[in-house]
């Protein structure tokens, strides 16, 4: 009838239909022809100005804004929602409780929904409604696998027509959801009428979103269905396979989805803990971590030679793998080297990601202790593995460190070419922004600032900022760090930049980043001289160093950057002759390292502090040795940010070799 009436209606009639329902029209068509104009529920939903509006002026409440924009979540702006909500609140002295409380449990709520809606239903969508409330989000294959409803797609349709509250979540309306207070009053009419089939349901959920890695939804069914060894094992049984991706904060999300008592009674879970700790610099709970998962194994029901986290390991395997990881976490050179030589020796021949991972390690040590071509040897088999093995972390992490080792010995192209790479190959695996990305783009920066591409260097630092600052980057925030600061020095920002030093060095000092921590205070004295803060500039590096610090006597891995600072010191407050002392010691460490950059760096120190004492050929022979070994690499910063007496100097040379070589 409805379709014929308004076909036959002349022209200048229109029609105004209001329902619940969608009418029984050919819509298409009508849309198709501009014929329809249509007014749904998102067009009727309140927005917060209209519902505090609603409550303030027209009913004459109290509702704080923070309120009324809690209850228009609650409600999604449903108007209906809303004024049953002003019930409640007209008769409470707090309305904050009762915004608290108010779901579709709420009686006022329930009657209407119950009496309005509910009771008005076929028997069967009814039942359709109450089983697929289990679900957050559903789509008709779901239905169909955990309610066994083999008509999941009419009876979505037939919901959808009905106007019953839901809420399509893609443009394919594949995926569903039900309005926030109709699925908490639908789910206590489930606990009311079949309490019996809600665990074998959300179990039944819990499987199939699990076969489909949707392990959000696949753990919080298993929760809601009480069974949480279930909720561990898929984190367990997936958890490394996503790191390995680069998926750390995902798997940091799922496990937060878990009880705390329950991670730290199960060792696969332990060993997940350990993972995202000794890739996200935490010393701390990497050892606490390790020491309960030891703990676990000796006391718990677990056998050492059960299954790792990943095929083809045992735990016990894994332990070593990570115990290895822990000490390099902690900086204990010697012991990560050593546990991962042993790690090597219990792995399975075809473990490729753990062998990777333990020869990553390996290099990553033997550069710390100095040995660049050994590194570069560890990080070469480390690619290798994990490349068979398809991580994108692992290959990442190993061309980041080759990208230190190269830049170390003065190879800044090579580094470049590397890290560049590694950025491609994130970006085409997992797309743009990804942990891999920040891994590489942290060591980039540092790289495109050094070679005079401060724009490049400004836009990853400010991209990157908070995670070099929050030393949430693995490879290198003792990089990071000092780039970040000195390109907002370079812009202007030198307070800014002494502010985030001191930031970091506070969150550093006292741990087990000594580096760190010195290569921090290495720059705040620098920039700090650069203002001609002497004064503060040595009562920063006698604070850093604590009184009678045997350690600063002698030249060591941890605090060679601690040596550079009191050479500059000693330049400024006119010691010269025991500034070059200690650029001497520096040079003279440093000169058969393989650590090229470190050398430059000591040579162009040496030179400003024989300038300085006015000694220009002595200052002429070192700036000469700096060039001839940074020249083919393009270094620049390092000797510009030096400032007047260097960039004199070069131009000196240069004017100097003009004469003897005018070609």
């Amino acid at each position: 009838f409805m379709e014929r009436l308004t076909r036959q209606a002349p022209e200048n009639v229109a029609f105004v239909i209001g329902s619940r329902s969608l009418p029984d029209l050919q819509l298409g068509k009508l849309r198709v022809l501009g014929d329809v104009f249509e007014i749904g529920p998102d067009d009727l939903r309140f927005a917060s100005s209209e519902a505090e509006a609603f409550f303030n002026d027209k009913l004459g409440l109290s509702v704080s804004s923070g309120t009324v924009e809690t209850l228009c979540s609650r409600t999604e702006g449903w108007a209906a929602g809303l004024q049953l909500a002003s019930l409640s609140l007209s008769a409470a002295h707090a309305p904050e409780t009762v915004i608290g409380n108010f779901t579709g449990a709420n009686r006022n709520v329930a009657d209407f929904l119950m009496g309005e809606v509910f009771l008005e239903l076929p028997p069967a969508i009814a039942k359709f409604l109450l089983y697929s409330s289990i679900f957050e989000r559903f789509s008709a294959e779901a239905c169909r696998a955990v309610m066994r409803a083999a008509d999941a797609e009419a009876a979505i349709t037939e919901i959808e027509t009905r106007n019953l509250f839901l809420v399509p979540l893609d443009e394919e309306r594949r995926w569903f959801r039900f309005h926030h207070l109709f699925r908490d009053f639908l789910s206590r009419e489930m606990e009311r009428r079949e309490p019996e089939m809600i665990a074998p349901l959300h179990l039944a959920a819990a499987e199939w979103f699990g076969e489909r890695k949707m392990l959000t939804e696949a753990i919080g069914h298993a929760l809601a269905a009480g069974d949480q060894a279930r909720a561990a094992v898929f984190v367990e049984n997936n958890a490394l396979d996503l790191i390995a991706q680069c998926q750390l904060l995902y798997v940091r999300q799922l496990l937060a989805l878990l009880p705390r008592k329950l991670i730290d009674q199960r060792i696969r879970l332990q060993l997940v803990v350990l993972w995202l700790a000794v890739h996200s610099s935490q010393p701390e709970i990497a050892q606490q971590t390790l020491s309960n998962a030891r703990k676990l194994v000796e006391t718990g029901p677990t056998d050492s030679n059960d299954p790792g986290t990943m095929t083809g390991t045992t735990i016990e395997a894994e332990l070593v793998v990570l115990a290895a990881a822990v000490h390099s976490t902690l900086e204990q050179f010697d012991q990560a080297r050593d546990t991962a030589l042993a790690a090597l020796r219990v792995i399975a021949p075809d473990a490729w990601f753990m062998e990777g991972a333990t020869a990553n390690v390996i290099g990553y040590n033997l550069y710390a202790l100095g040995d660049l071509e050994g590194a570069r040897a560890a990080i070469d088999a480390a690619r290798r593995a994990h490349e068979r093995s398809g991580s994108l972390l692992g290959v990442t992490i190993a061309n980041c460190y080759m990208a230190v080792i190269e830049r170390s010995a003065g190879r800044l192209p090579a580094a470049e070419r590397l890290l560049r790479n590694a950025i491609i190959e994130a970006r085409a695996r997992i797309g743009a922004n990804s942990y891999a990305e920040a891994l590489a783009g942290t060591l980039l920066a540092e790289l495109a600032y050094e070679t005079n591409a401060s724009g490049e260097a400004l836009t990853l630092v400010e991209n990157l900022g908070p995670q070099i600052e929050g030393a949430a980057v693995i490879v290198y925030p003792l990089a990071s760090v000092p780039t970040y600061a000195r390109v907002l020095q370079l812009t202007g920002r030198t307070e800014a930049a002494l502010d985030m030093l001191e930031r970091v060095y506070q969150r550093v000092h006292g741990t087990v980043y000594r580096r760190l921590a010195s290569m921090i205070v290495h720059d705040r004295i620098r920039v700090l001289l650069d203002q001609n803060r002497i004064a503060e500039a040595r009562a920063l590096l006698a604070e850093h160093r604590g009184e009678g610090t045997e350690a600063s006597v002698v030249i060591t891995t941890a605090n060679e950057f601690e040596f550079f600072a009191e050479g500059r010191l000693l330049t400024a407050e006119k010691s010269y002759a025991a500034a070059v002392g200690v650029f001497d010691a520096l040079l003279e460490r440093t000169k058969d390292s393989g650590r090229m950059r470190r050398h430059i760096l000591a040579l162009i120190l040496r030179a400003k502090a024989a300038s300085a004492a006015h000694d220009q050929r002595e200052a002429d022979r070192n700036l000469l040795n700096a060039l001839r070994l940074a020249q083919p690499s393009g270094f620049i910063r390092s000797f510009v940010d030096e400032g007047r007496p260097v960039v004199e100097g070069l131009m000196r040379l240069r004017a100097a070799q003009a004469k003897t070589d005018p070609a």
